[in-house]
């Protein structure tokens, strides 16, 4: 079966919805029909059926085509850990990885916009930014994309 050879791993609220989409209009490229799979997030994914769930994603690739995916939660630490050592040890240490980044003010902005919409953030900006922890988080870049740096090197990573 196929799997990824390639990840959109973050940040969130800096365009990889634009990019998702683009990519599924590229002939040699298959990507899900879904963003945001988040399937590496957990440790059921390296077992015999989450592996097998996770592939069948895949399934109407051809062989000609490279495989993608797209999910911001794969830097979202410290809520989400080990998706580097997953990703690693599923797909492998050939893996190419994308990490969009933006102006981390304006991404923190648009995160707040999106928490309340969304999630029902119920807070001023103001407070949200002392009392909701992933606002500020996400857009610490270094410290999300330091594991995958860890685990597949520079060479493997455009940011």
């Amino acid at each position: 079966m196929t799997l990824p050879s390639f990840l959109i791993i973050g940040s969130m609220k800096a365009g990889t919805t634009s990019l998702f989409r683009d990519l599924r209009n590229v002939p040699a490229i298959f990507m899900p029909s879904d963003k945001e799979l988040n399937n590496l997030n957990t440790d059921e994914v390296l077992s015999k059926s989450g592996k097998s769930e996770y592939e069948s994603l895949f399934k109407n690739a051809s062989e000609a085509q490279a495989c993608g995916e797209a999910s911001t939660a794969y830097t979202k630490l410290p809520d989400i850990r080990g998706v580097p050592k997953r990703a690693y040890e599923l797909l492998g240490p050939d893996t190419k990885l994308i990490y969009l980044v933006r102006n981390p003010i304006g991404r923190l902005i648009s995160q707040y916009h999106h928490s309340v919409i969304v999630s029902g953030l119920n807070l001023q900006i103001d407070d949200a930014i002392f009392n909701h922890a992933p606002l500020i988080n996400y857009s610490k870049y270094a410290m999300q994309i330091s594991p995958w740096i860890e685990q597949f090197g520079n060479n493997q990573i455009r940011i």
